[in-house]
């Protein structure tokens, strides 16, 4: 399980979601990822980014909620930083599902 980093070009990132067997849910090592790879990404010189999941059978399911579900105030935070809820994004992103582009 692991979040992976292309590139299309100079200026177009692909972020993979990748744990298929648990059709790519996240865990909190992997959500952590995710919030340091948007933090290189904005400082980075790609001009878009494209968000995918990991093989035919799922984008993403969430997180993985197999694990311990206990959130403090820093998880939390994490969380909510790796998923963009309340952070200003400058760069545009491209959420690909099964083949499709949606836009956000």
């Amino acid at each position: 399980m692991e979040i992976r980093l292309a590139r299309h070009g100079r200026h177009v990132a692909i972020v993979t979601i990748d744990n298929q067997p648990r059709l790519n849910a996240m865990t909190r090592q992997m959500l952590g990822e995710l919030g340091r790879l948007w933090d290189e990404l904005e400082r980075d010189e790609c001009r878009c980014i494209v968000l995918t999941g990991a093989g035919e059978r799922a984008f993403t399911v969430g997180a993985d909620v197999s694990a311990d579900l206990s959130a403090g105030p820093e998880i939390a935070r994490m969380v909510n930083h790796a998923l963009l809820k309340n952070d200003p994004y400058s760069k545009p992103r491209l959420h690909r599902i099964a083949a499709e582009l949606r836009s956000r």
